[in-house]
């Protein structure tokens, strides 16, 4: 059996750790793991095949990248949350934003 995040950190503050501390270590418990990276990817592949690899207008894929460049969760290349690489994604019509930006 796990402990949750909340009761880890409770744990972590009795301890005497910071509260900075502990705010960091909840931010990390955030991320998206590997495997749901491995899903979101493969129903985003998914979604391009069916719609037959429709490819967006320049001006689309543009106004997309840039949603992404503006966001937090995109590294210069890929996104932190789908870890797709956007270039390539915002260029098919059928791919979305896993935050539903765009």
């Amino acid at each position: 059996m796990t402990r949750s995040s909340d009761s880890i950190a409770e744990s972590m503050r009795q301890d005497g750790i910071p509260e900075e501390a502990i705010a960091a270590w909840q931010e990390t418990q955030a991320e998206v793991g590997c495997l749901d990276k491995v899903r979101d990817a493969a129903r985003s592949i998914g979604s391009i095949a069916r719609s037959g690899f429709r490819r967006a207008t320049a001006e689309e894929q543009a106004r997309r990248m840039g949603i992404c460049r503006s966001c937090d969760h995109f590294t210069g290349v890929t996104c932190a949350l789908c870890g797709c690489v956007m270039e390539i994604k915002t260029s098919f019509t059928a791919a979305g934003c896993r935050q539903r930006r765009w």
